[in-house]
């Protein structure tokens, strides 16, 4: 669905594939899920966004480069059997991607992805911005929602958010952070990335520090100094007016 309106469908098992110039936001759903693209002014010069459904096999999924390696050579034998079979094991892919052109310059591009799409109207997504990208890089990504004004921020390494030349946010490591007023004021949300999915206790962070504009605070993280480490990963919530 485009800003202006206009709505282009795929049936289920067709194989097709459709270019979109990115002058405006771009909504795409499929099975439950919305992709909402939010491309500047001048990437649509150039820049198209490729929405394409087609049939893979196991063959055609992976690089030539991948299958060289000799380490896929008995997956590769395998991946033949199903491919020559009578029947190919095959399945419907959807591939959704910017084709950027030539030397494209100034043009940027941030994308959201809804898991419930259902709860809000496409249209109002599409005429009116309801995220604001604050950051997209490989070490800070950031958004604010401009419904309820919650801020996401996640920190792969240390840094800082700067809203409007100020700074909003500062991490001294890699954390996921988030602002979001309820009743009763502003809160923070702080939770430790690497506890969730690592298990040695040594990559923890016992203390993350942070800054909110000016004020600065030390938060200790969920199972500091408990032997077992039940609590690691778990959010921290700092009340902050």
């Amino acid at each position: 669905l485009e800003r202006r309106g206009k709505k282009t469908s795929i049936k289920v098992g067709e194989e097709k594939e459709i270019r979109l110039r990115m002058w405006k936001n771009i909504w795409v759903e499929h099975n439950g899920i919305a992709y909402i693209i939010y491309p500047n002014s001048v990437a649509g010069e150039k820049s198209e966004l490729v929405i394409r459904t087609s049939k893979r096999t196991p063959l055609n999924r992976l690089g030539e480069d991948v299958w060289a390696s000799p380490y896929m050579t008995t997956y590769h034998q395998q991946c033949e059997k199903l491919f020559y079979q009578k029947e190919p094991r095959q399945a419907m892919v959807l591939e959704i991607y910017i084709d950027h052109g030539s030397q494209p310059k100034k043009a940027s591009c941030s994308y959201f992805v809804c898991m419930q799409p259902e709860k809000r109207s496409a249209k109002n997504w599409l005429i009116k911005d309801t995220v604001k990208v604050l950051s997209n890089t490989d070490k800070l990504q950031a958004v604010r929602d401009l419904q309820d004004g919650t801020i996401h921020a996640f920190f792969y390494e240390s840094g800082y958010l700067i809203e409007s030349q100020r700074v909003l946010l500062k991490s001294s490591q890699p954390a996921s952070l988030m602002l979001r007023q309820k009743k009763g004021g502003t809160f923070l949300f702080a939770q430790d990335p690497l506890a969730a999915c690592n298990s040695d206790t040594a990559k923890m962070s016992d203390f993350i520090d942070v800054q909110f504009r000016s004020r600065k605070l030390r938060l200790k993280m969920p199972g500091y100094a408990d032997p077992d480490d039940r609590y690691r990963g778990g959010i921290v919530t700092k009340r902050l007016k």
